[in-house]
């Protein structure tokens, strides 16, 4: 995942914490050590993607094996789209976040 969606799931509130994994700043080498600790952003799993959309998420796609992926909320309404199949849901957990 790439940091930048990390860094939004971060900043909206998703758990920072779990089976996945930590993605630096890009810049990480060039930042103080103090600043390079709050830069930090955690990457989930799809798995722990899907459970936070909980009744939210209904569908991923990807036609053909082509990007993006896109991940659909039930009813079709909402839809995150990503360059892989956790940055989708990543986006999708975003909107329906927007929507609450």
């Amino acid at each position: 995942m790439k940091y930048e969606v990390a860094q939004r799931l971060k900043q909206g509130g998703f758990p920072q914490e779990g089976k996945g994994h930590t993605v630096p700043h890009p810049d990480w080498q060039t930042l103080p050590q103090k600043e390079f600790e709050t830069t930090m952003a955690y990457a989930p799993t799809l798995d722990e993607l899907k459970t936070a959309c909980g009744d939210g998420f209904h569908y991923l796609i990807n036609k053909s094996g082509l990007t993006p992926w896109r991940a659909w909320s039930r009813g079709g309404h909402i839809s995150g789209e990503g360059s892989t199949p956790e940055e989708a849901v990543a986006r999708l957990w975003l909107a329906l976040r927007k929507k609450v």
